[in-house]
């Protein structure tokens, strides 16, 4: 019984042919990340998924009836980007700007340590949220997307929020390998 062969592109081929590293070295590689000082600066968005049933359209107003099924949350945006770094990086810091809503604070605590936060709670900031509502399909099949609702402050943050985000990125950047 012969081998399977893998079909791949060419120039893939050749990239990886002029990298001449084997799993040893790719392993070694992976591994010294976990020393580097890391700072993530970014946009945090919250993903909402509602989950409905779509029974037609109503009869008055042209307007998608459904019947909901449940919600789900993911961490999206620079902070999805975080979570990955960790894997890698764990002395890594996280800079961003949320709101103040109740529910911020457990959910960055589900992702941050104490010392990798040093995310900016701003009273005049909307905490950013793109809210879809789906369609679940059958499984394999991508999410049937109905529409969606955008939690964004229509303004930029005040000047006075921004130079408070500013001197927290020089203050920290300087401590950063990354």
């Amino acid at each position: 019984m012969s081998e399977p062969t893998i079909q791949s592109d060419p120039a893939i081929t050749e990239f990886c042919r002029q990298l001449n590293a084997g799993p040893n070295d790719l392993v070694e590689t992976i591994e010294s990340f976990k020393d580097l000082k890391v700072l993530v600066i970014g946009d945090t968005i919250f993903d909402r998924y509602a989950y409905v049933s779509v029974h037609g359209l109503t009869s008055k107003n042209r307007i998608i009836s459904g019947r909901y099924l449940n919600e789900e949350s993911q961490c999206g945006g620079a902070l999805a980007v975080m979570r990955h770094v960790l894997q890698f990086s764990p002395q890594s810091k996280f800079i961003s700007l949320v709101g103040t809503e109740d529910w911020v604070d457990p959910v960055l605590a589900e992702v941050l340590r104490p010392e990798q936060d040093l995310v900016l709670r701003e009273d005049s900031f909307t905490t950013i949220i793109k809210q879809r509502y789906v369609e679940p399909q059958s499984e394999g099949k991508e999410l049937s997307k109905l529409f969606s609702v955008n939690f964004i402050d229509a303004e930029a943050p005040k000047e006075d929020v921004l130079q408070r985000l500013h001197d927290r990125i020089e203050e920290e950047i300087a401590k950063a390998d990354v």
